[in-house]
């Protein structure tokens, strides 16, 4: 399965007269930074992809592609993405980050990278998002109906004690590999996961969603 799946990438890139060595760069930086904050200058720079405009142009190839999805930190205080500050980039699945692995010759990431990686793409389906960074923690950020929910995924132990409101992120939520709820806000990973609903054709159109969609479910 993997190699008939690396197989019909290799053709897309080919069809489209794209390097395919760029690509296969382009991808291995990201499998290694998995869960890291990087830039496209790092991609060009150390990974030999051509010039920054050259990583620019295939990391938007992964996306076109529906392999990929960058996201950008954000202003607590405005709620704007900061284009300029460095940025983490995600495969949409697990199966994705396995079989690239495999072809770039790449050490797939461990399994809380691959937790995070599942919960961003799985949010990004349905909402705005983005990441904060602040004193030393890296938290995602979905915009849900002109909130912005902080959203911590934790593979490990979920630690005790809440988090205070940044500007406008005022509600969190906590996702680990853990089945019992150490906060009021926890959610089992596989359940906020499961339990995130699948939006309807009108909600595609317009991912502002309402709040409820995101309130954990009492423990």
């Amino acid at each position: 399965m993997a190699f008939d799946f690396v197989g019909s990438i290799s053709s897309d890139i080919y069809k489209l007269r794209r390097s395919e060595t760029f690509f296969k760069l382009t991808a291995r930086a990201i499998i290694e930074r998995a869960s890291s904050e990087f830039s496209f200058h790092t991609i060009s720079h150390d990974y030999g992809v051509g010039t920054v405009k050259t990583a620019v142009s295939y990391v938007g190839l992964l996306e076109k592609l529906h392999l990929l999805k960058t996201v950008e930190a954000v202003d607590p205080n405005t709620g704007l993405p900061m284009p300029r500050k460095l940025r983490k980039f995600y495969l949409l699945d697990p199966f994705i980050y396995h079989s690239f692995s495999k072809w770039v010759g790449a050490v797939p990431p461990d399994e809380a990278k691959m937790a995070e990686a599942a919960v961003a793409a799985h949010l990004a389906r349905l909402y705005k998002l983005y990441y904060l960074k602040l004193n030393g923690e890296v938290d995602l950020v979905a915009e849900v109906d002109g909130e912005l929910w902080s959203v911590e995924v934790k593979y490990g132990r979920v630690r005790k004690g809440g988090r205070r409101a940044v500007g406008r992120v005022k509600r969190f939520i906590y996702t680990s590999a853990e089945t019992k709820p150490a906060t009021p806000s926890f959610q089992p990973l596989l359940l906020a996961i499961l339990k995130t609903p699948t939006p309807s054709r009108s909600e595609r159109r317009n991912p502002q969603l309402t709040s409820r969609e995101m309130t954990p479910s009492p423990p």
